[in-house]
């Protein structure tokens, strides 16, 4: 079960945040701060909130954070060096072309934006997320879909 909890939190982390990553002791309970350290550094607009402009904000960040010769696209050598310079960065730098290919639609071995951020990906995350009904995903339900 710890398995699957830990490849759920790594998953939604990566799609989250550049410099966030894989926090280690996440899927295992992670502290409060942690956590209150993750969604601050999403919750750009400082709502107490996450949304889909939110969400979408802090990839558009780490694509530009990626994408070091600023091409305008990320390719699976600079997703690597990227993984690499980041301590808190899980992934294998080399399943980066792995994770490129799987997200490249238009079949040019490379990730524009819109691949790289994936909005339905994110509507889907924050619909996991979803627990009050309330509009935005609060602390409490982050916290929640995080440790489970």
């Amino acid at each position: 079960m710890k398995c699957a909890h830990a490849a759920r939190a790594t998953a939604f982390v990566f799609v989250l945040v550049a410099s966030l990553i894989s926090i280690p002791g996440w899927a295992t309970g992670a502290g409060l701060a942690d956590i209150l350290s993750l969604f601050n550094s999403i919750d750009l607009d400082h709502d107490s909130k996450l949304t889909s402009s939110d969400l979408i904000g802090a990839e558009q960040s780490r694509f530009f954070a990626v994408d070091i010769n600023g091409d305008g696209f990320v390719d699976a050598p600079e997703l690597a060096n990227y993984w690499r310079k980041d301590p808190q960065n899980h992934q294998s730098p080399e399943r980066a072309g792995i994770y490129v290919l799987n997200k490249d639609r238009s079949g040019d071995a490379r990730l524009d934006m819109i691949e790289f951020i994936d909005p339905r990906r994110q509507e889907s995350l924050l619909q996991a997320m979803e627990q009050d009904g309330a509009p935005g995903i609060s602390l409490t339900e982050f916290r929640s879909y995080l440790q489970k």
